[in-house]
């Protein structure tokens, strides 16, 4: 166990768990043993949290927040705390990592919670991975009789600007 920066009187050990050495009540004497903070998910993220108090005001904190300001440091500027394969509960040092958006965006799509974001499962989406998939291999047909860009739009109903988006492969860019 370590002591968790900025917050005096709370530790974290590397199994992603948060203690206090504070006392329950005012003016009464300190813990002579860590007493374990109860963690709790925090909808609709599936994140784990703590509250923890400094200067007489209370802090709510993700937990694997604090066991990586513990143990790795503070947050590199740009920088997400991420989870590992083992998912948002396991706030453990081994899942745990500072990463990019780009690596957070990937983890998300990984572990299945960018599910409503992308592609079909996405509820505005007007077309599902088979006909992106036809729309793309008719378009890369044009010079042996393939559709252009606005014919294709009349067959599937949707705009040339969308059908351009597909072919080139800024939109349903997860799908080969």
């Amino acid at each position: 166990m370590r002591p968790i920066p900025d917050f005096p009187g709370y530790l974290a050990d590397e199994q992603g768990n948060i203690y206090s050495m504070k006392p329950l009540r005012p003016h009464s004497e300190p813990p002579t043993t860590p007493r374990l903070l109860k963690k709790r998910p925090r909808p609709p993220d599936k994140y784990t949290w703590v509250c923890l108090c400094r200067d007489g005001r209370q802090y709510s904190r993700k937990t694997a927040y604090l066991v990586l300001l513990t143990f790795v440091g503070p947050r590199p500027n740009g920088m997400y705390v991420c989870h590992g394969a083992n998912g948002s509960l396991d706030d453990s040092l081994s899942n745990l990592y500072w990463a990019t958006p780009k690596q957070n965006s990937a983890d998300k799509y990984r572990d299945g919670t960018m599910a409503n974001h992308v592609g079909e499962r996405n509820p505005n989406a007007k077309l599902n991975g088979l006909q992106v998939r036809v729309i793309r291999q008719s378009y890369r047909r044009r010079g042996k009789g393939g559709l252009t860009l606005g014919e294709l739009g009349e067959v599937f109903r949707i705009s040339f600007r969308t059908v351009y988006d597909i072919v080139s492969g800024h939109q349903w860019r997860h799908l080969p």
